[in-house]
């Protein structure tokens, strides 16, 4: 390679996300190796299975291997599934063709992958955070999830999955639409309400509440919630949503997801009024300022009875904003309740930004995925084989009631081919 193209390539790896570029590479080289195929092999089918064990081989030569190439094609799924800052709301038709020809390169390379339940696993939460944080195009996720069903079989879970998380996403905006228009009416019968303002106790408008209903079993994030007892005005809207939706379904359990909450504070105890969007853990610990002025760290960690990092995670961050500081220090970051109990918080009311809407939530996790994330969804995936596995045994043996120790082996690969 000239100097000239390995500068290109340098240049490249820099200004564009690694998974991204790596697929890119290998695209790139499977279509010089198809060419020669074409070309000299006037692309025999036996030539052209060849060129595809080939890659197979490199992609599964081992375990780690095969996993690498799993977690490189979940991230870039992700790169070209959500929306960038720059588009806009009805892709045009260069978009979308570009975008066709990025999912083919994905579903290639999947065809190829031994591990791919651990690509689906690892997908399957990359689409979770799209669709909680509404970074997506229902068209284009739609169009894959056709396009993957393809390359599954009509009964797979991790597809059955993908559906139902559709399906929940639809389903909760008709309910939001049912509950407001519920709202409107019972306003115009009680004259309205006034919820909490955030800081200033002012006459405000009604509050615009949404629910996401999410089936547990199809959805990631839903098996760990933290504890947490969340400020009134915010659990009185738990309460509106859970009466007007148990009212309509009869016998079914809600479980509030509170780590995956967000909302708008309106706030006007400072020079300008803003509107801070923030989870429900940062809101729960600004209202306070509503009833006081000034709080001890002790007492509002006991307020919210949350887990101590989840909690100074929060505080660190309206901190770190610079919308609270602790009254009689200048500490910018708090790593323990116990060595800080009796530190007063304040609100600053001095705080200036140029930005009258200023997104602080903390929703880190539904960024990227943790060391620990991917370590569970590996372990999620074993799981699911085990399980798998073992139907499989229960259902021939049903069958044939008696088997050898190798036909049962060889019914079971068959079975799962």
């Amino acid at each position: 390679r000239s100097p000239d193209d390995s500068l290109s390539s340098t240049i490249s790896v820099k200004s564009q996300d690694l998974s991204t570029h790596f697929i890119s590479l290998l695209w790139d080289t499977h279509q010089h190796f198809t060419n020669i195929t074409n070309a000299a092999f006037s692309s025999h089918p036996d030539m052209l299975r060849a060129r595809d064990q080939a890659f197979s081989s490199i992609i599964n030569a081992s375990r780690q291997s095969s996993e690498f190439y799993a977690n490189i094609l979940a991230k870039y799924s992700l790169n070209i599934m959500r929306v960038s800052k720059y588009e806009t709301d009805e892709p045009s038709q260069s978009d979308d063709t570009f975008y066709l020809h990025q999912v083919d390169r994905l579903l290639l390379f999947f065809k190829l992958l031994d591990n791919a339940d651990y690509f689906l696993t690892l997908y399957r939460i990359y689409f979770a955070k799209r669709l909680i944080l509404k970074n997506f195009i229902p068209e284009r996720e739609e169009l894959f999830i056709d396009r993957l069903k393809t390359h599954l079989s009509s009964n797979s879970a991790q597809l059955f999955k993908l559906k139902r998380m559709f399906e929940d996403v639809y389903a909760s905006e008709s309910f939001t639409e049912s509950f407001r228009r519920d709202e409107d009416r019972m306003e115009v019968e009680e004259g309205g309400v006034q919820p909490v303002a955030l800081l200033q106790k002012t006459t405000s408008p009604r509050p615009l509440l949404s629910a996401s209903i999410l089936t547990f079993s199809a959805w990631p994030y839903l098996d760990s919630q933290p504890l947490y007892t969340p400020h009134a005005s915010i659990a009185s809207y738990h309460k509106q949503l859970e009466s007007f939706y148990l009212h309509q379904h009869v016998g079914r359990k809600l479980s509030w997801v509170h780590k995956l909450e967000k909302g708008t504070l309106r706030c006007n105890g400072f020079e300008k009024a803003y509107e801070m969007i923030v989870n429900s853990f940062q809101a729960s610990i600004l209202l306070q300022f509503n009833q006081y002025s000034q709080i001890r760290l002790g007492d509002l960690f006991q307020t919210l009875s949350l887990s101590e990092d989840e909690f100074l995670a929060n505080l660190n961050s309206l901190v770190h904003f610079k919308i609270v500081r602790p009254s009689h220090s200048n500490d910018t970051r708090f790593e323990s309740v116990a060595s800080h109990a009796n530190t007063e918080f304040c609100v600053n009311t001095h705080f200036k930004s140029r930005h009258l809407k200023l997104p602080l939530y903390l929703h880190t996790s539904l960024r990227r995925l943790s060391n620990a994330e991917i370590e569970k969804a590996q372990q999620q995936v074993d799981m699911d084989r085990d399980y798998t596995i073992q139907s499989v045994i229960v259902r021939v043996m049903k069958a044939e009631r008696r088997l050898s120790t190798q036909h049962l082996l060889q019914r079971i690969i068959q079975e799962m081919q």
